[in-house]
């Protein structure tokens, strides 16, 4: 009987052990899960705000924070690498220091290919930065004195045939107001943050770009007509479903690199060119507007035998329509219609031909009306002619019919 009751006596004991074990080690699963929730909440967040784009401010602010309100600086591998983004700066004049002058190939289109081509883009952004005013609200203000001067300052460094030099000054136009927009939301982004003017003026100001100058941009941004012109272009980029996946390659690198890649291949179609500036590097597209766009592009091809097409009568413009005036779509940058033989879609072009094919309607109409009347002033003349002569007056003489005196 004792050892009876010796034996659940330690049975009892081991029994409260193992459930005071259980207890404490559910306790520290309970505190890990919640460390691992808690984790995963900053993680999240930490991804969240960088879709806010006043979180990239808030990261590089130069303003200095006391000790209880700054923030966390030991992220995790994970959050370092989302809240951190590589980017290309912008192209300064040393990269253009001490170098000879670089020959630039351009393409039967008139446009730069080859290796110069990317320094030849490079430096008409950086001379368009630093040679024209922010200031000027549009290209139009630039005088030709100016002009002439971005085209010597482009002589300097290439070597390219004066018959380019209306794509040069229009591609430098083209780049100084992708710059102007690109700092213009950078702008507009700091103000909605409620950054400080110093602020503003050390990270938002381009540096090649002075105080004076920066606050008439300023002025002239924050204008009622510009902010109405800016909501009528957002609502316009918002229509825009196909989105371009090339970059600052373009068309005419892409063409030139595709005939290098597939030898004894020297033309290669629009509609290639098309395809190809609208895919991911992984060979999916942009998105689904693009797929099914692709779709209706191979189905055009599928119902033609001939490989090859007239520009205005290929797979694109079947599915696109005519062109607008000076563009062509999956060409590039200075590739205009009047270049290719493509066809022109354009509001005044089709009011000048409709009222021209109405003016010819009209002088068909007038033609016909003149004919008639001169027929019937030849037929009165002859008439006339008839009973004048003599022997019609004769006959009618013998008749008794006639009035004529004699």
């Amino acid at each position: 009987m004792v050892s009876f009751l010796y034996i659940c006596t330690n049975v009892l004991c081991f029994c409260d052990f193992l459930i005071k074990k259980l207890r404490t080690v559910r306790v520290h699963q309970g505190e890990s899960s919640r460390k691992n929730r808690a984790e995963e909440q900053n993680l999240t967040s930490a991804v969240s705000e960088t879709q806010d784009p006043c979180v990239g401010m808030r990261i590089n602010s130069p303003t200095p924070t006391s000790p209880s309100s700054a923030p966390n600086t030991m992220n995790t591998p994970d959050q370092e690498q989302v809240l951190k983004k590589k980017t290309r700066g912008p192209t300064t004049m040393k990269k253009f220091e001490n170098t000879p002058r670089l020959k630039v190939q351009f393409n039967e289109r008139g446009q730069p290919i080859g290796p110069n081509s990317v320094q030849l883009s490079n430096f008409l952004g950086y001379i368009g930065r630093k040679m024209v005013p922010i200031t000027r609200e549009k290209w139009s203000l630039v005088r030709s004195g100016e002009r002439d001067k971005l085209w010597s300052a482009v002589q300097e460094k290439f070597i390219i045939p004066e018959a380019h030099r209306h794509f040069v000054i229009m591609k430098i136009r083209q780049l100084w107001n992708t710059w102007k927009s690109r700092i213009t939301k950078f702008l507009k982004e700091a103000v909605e943050c409620g950054e400080t003017e110093d602020y503003i003026d050390s990270k938002v100001k381009p540096s090649e770009v002075s105080d004076q100058e920066w606050m008439v941009f300023q002025r002239q941004r924050s204008s009622p007509q510009f902010i109405e012109k800016s909501k009528r272009f957002q609502e316009l980029r918002a229509k825009q479903k196909l989105p371009y996946t090339l970059g600052r390659k373009g068309y005419a690198r892409l063409e030139e690199e595709m005939k290098n890649g597939t030898p004894g291949q020297s033309d290669i179609s629009r509609t290639d060119l098309w395809v190809r500036g609208h895919t991911k590097k992984d060979g999916r597209p942009a998105n689904d507007a693009v797929a099914e766009t692709m779709e209706v592009i191979e189905e055009f091809q599928g119902r033609s035998s001939s490989s090859t097409y007239s520009i205005s009568k290929d797979p694109v413009a079947q599915v696109f329509g005519a062109e607008h005036s000076g563009a062509v779509r999956g060409l590039g940058f200075g590739a205009t219609p009047s270049k290719v033989g493509a066809t022109v879609s354009n509001p005044i072009t089709g009011l000048v031909t409709n009222l021209q094919k109405q003016v010819n309607e009209l002088r068909s109409q007038c033609n016909r009306l003149t004919n008639d009347l001169s027929d019937d002033q030849n037929k009165d003349q002859q008439r006339t002619n008839e009973t004048e002569s003599p022997i019609f007056l004769v006959k009618n003489c013998k008749s008794g019919t006639t009035n004529q005196p004699f």
